[in-house]
C-alpha cells in the first residue's frame, strides 16, 4: 500500500473516532439531568444520589425515598441487594430522623445509547421492636 493511501486511511480513522466520541457525549449529556450528591458509605465508597422524597400515607405513616445511580446490571439481583445492604445503614438515620416508618432505596440505571432508566427498589420497614427489615424488592416499570 502506498504511503499516501495509508495516510488518508489513518486520517479517516481519526475523523471517525472523533465523530463517534462526539456522538457518544452528545447522546449521554442531558442538561435536564438532576443534580447529584454523594452519600458516603461505611466502606469508604460513595454512591451518587439525586433525589430524596417523602411519601405521606393515610393514617400518618410515611416513607423516605432515596434515589441513586447504580452501575450494576439489573439481571444481577444479588449484587443489587449487596449494594442496597451497604447503602441502607447510611440512609436509615435520615429515615429515622424524618420519623418515617419505611425507607425506600431506589436504584436507577441508564442504558447506553438510551434515555430509558431502569428502576429497582428495596423497601425497608420499621418493626414493632424498633428494628428494620427488608420487606420487598423488585424492578419498577415506568
Amino acid at each position: 500500500m502506498k504511503k499516501d493511501t495509508k495516510r488518508r486511511i489513518l486520517g479517516l480513522v481519526v475523523k471517525v473516532a472523533i465523530l463517534v466520541t462526539v456522538m457518544v457525549v452528545a447522546l449521554r449529556w442531558n442538561p435536564d439531568a438532576p443534580k447529584t450528591d454523594k452519600l458516603a458509605l461505611p466502606s469508604g465508597k460513595h454512591v451518587e444520589t439525586f433525589e430524596r422524597t417523602r411519601i405521606n400515607f393515610t393514617g400518618g405513616n410515611s416513607a423516605l425515598v432515596l434515589k441513586y445511580w447504580t452501575k450494576i446490571d439489573f439481571a444481577d439481583h444479588d449484587a443489587l441487594r449487596r449494594e442496597a445492604d451497604e447503602i441502607w445503614p447510611s440512609f436509615r438515620g435520615e429515615v429515622e430522623n424524618a420519623g418515617s416508618t419505611q425507607g425506600i432505596l431506589s436504584a436507577n440505571h441508564t442504558r447506553w445509547f438510551s434515555k430509558k432508566v431502569d428502576v429497582y427498589q428495596f423497601i425497608y420497614a420499621k418493626q414493632a421492636d424498633g428494628t428494620w427489615k427488608l420487606m420487598d424488592e423488585g424492578k419498577v416499570s415506568l
